[in-house]
């Protein structure tokens, strides 16, 4: 299997904080190269059935899906934020010295893309991520069960609004994988964690970015 993912911003918060994620945790770097190589190894076979269903109907098709869906849910997330060509909400006032730290430093993170307005959909959304699912055990600590299944797992946390995206593709026959539920969690902006009780964490019964 391989899924693609879409990360839209909908919008920029006007801070940033540093974080410091799994506390505590202590990897065996010898283990930890094995286990890399073997996935590796994994990874290096599956791609190839990736690389036949590029040009599959099945393949095209879903990519056309896809590509209109993450359009539609970019225009949602833009009107649910009041984004729009005439409202400029990513530019708030500086002093001279703000300015001249921004000023100095590059943001443009596009490379040799330059998105306008007219930009054609399938350049913006057509384009896919493609990670290769490998059998394994669960990478870091604090995974939790019995997680919610919802699809906002924010409960109040400040930091910059991002929507994600995932479609699984079977590499055998080419078609998209229904019926999946997919588990994710992540710290905050000061590497705290929900449902755990170690020292600094949210605590067991704290469930913010968490979700199914």
């Amino acid at each position: 299997m391989h899924f693609s993912l879409l990360f839209v911003i909908a919008a920029l918060a006007p801070w940033t904080q540093h974080a410091l994620g799994h506390p505590g945790e202590k990897v065996n770097a010898i283990e930890a190269r094995s286990a890399a190589n073997i996935r590796h190894a994994l990874a290096d076979l599956d791609g190839e059935d990736v690389s036949k269903c590029s040009q599959a109907p099945e393949t095209l098709a879903w990519r056309e899906r896809a590509m209109k869906r993450r359009m539609e849910t970019f225009q949602r997330l833009r009107r649910e934020r009041g984004i729009t060509d005439d409202n400029h909400p990513y530019v708030h006032r500086r002093d001279n010295a703000a300015f001249t730290k921004w000023a100095a430093t590059s943001h443009d993170k596009t490379g040799k893309f330059k998105f306008t307005t007219d930009t054609p959909r399938s350049e913006i959304f057509g384009a896919n991520s493609t990670c290769i699912l490998t059998p394994d055990n669960i990478i870091g600590p604090y995974f939790v069960q019995g997680e919610q299944i919802r699809s906002k797992i924010v409960e109040g946390h400040s930091g910059v609004p991002v929507h994600l995206e995932m479609s699984f593709v079977n590499t055998q026959t080419c078609k998209p994988t229904p019926k999946l539920l997919v588990d994710i969690w992540q710290c905050n902006a000061t590497g705290v964690y929900s449902g755990v009780s170690a020292a600094g964490q949210g605590g067991l019964k704290s469930t913010f970015l968490r979700g199914v």
